[in-house]
């Protein structure tokens, strides 16, 4: 997996000039680039260029279908699980069967120009293709650069002492800090 951002840019954002901390930023970045990513559900860089296969388990009958990697930049196949197999899957062709919503980043079936529901059923349908950005986008990688602080400077941590004082925090926000959440929550796929 590709991290959201690179020690260069985190330390020209922090202004560090010394390769003394360098083990430990090489450290965390990782870890907080694969956080923000579990918690957005999403990859946002790795799939832009490469194939993403996604399975899709549907439950109810339905005409739609989102994906996860967005926006998207490429559909390479639609695939529904034969009827009467577990394991085979038949490609829809994407002129008549299956339309791309680029604007809800989702995959509608169709037929005679028409919505037609996917088959119910575990994966069910099957997608293989491109999404997510060129880059991190701007916005982001700040949250991700102020996350990496958040744990360099161990502001995580319940309780901090300085010479002449002691912060706290409380373990009921033990989650991501306001302005860092604010942002992730943006990109979130809930």
């Amino acid at each position: 997996m590709t991290d959201l951002i690179t020690k260069t840019e985190y330390k020209a954002y922090r202004g560090i000039s010394s390769a003394n901390d360098d083990g430990r930023i090489d450290a965390i970045i990782p870890a907080v680039s694969n956080l923000v990513k579990t918690y957005c559900g999403r990859s946002f860089i790795d799939y832009y260029a490469t194939n993403k296969v996604e399975y899709f388990t549907l439950k109810w009958t339905q005409s739609a279908i989102f994906l996860t990697e967005i926006p998207i930049e490429e559909v390479v196949s639609v695939e529904e699980l034969d009827a009467g197999s577990q394991y085979t899957y038949i490609a829809l062709d994407d002129s008549t069967e299956y339309v791309v919503d680029e604007l809800m980043d989702a995959i509608y079936r169709m037929e005679n120009n028409e919505r037609k529901c996917f088959p119910v059923g575990i994966n069910a349908v099957k997608v293989t293709y491109k999404g997510g950005f060129t880059s991190t986008p701007a916005d982001l990688k700040l949250a991700v650069m102020d996350l990496v602080t958040y744990y360099y400077k161990d502001q995580y941590l319940p309780e901090k002492n300085h010479s002449s004082f002691t912060i706290r925090n409380s373990p009921e926000d033990a989650g991501f800090p306001e302005h860092i959440k604010r942002v992730l929550d943006l990109y979130r796929d809930v």
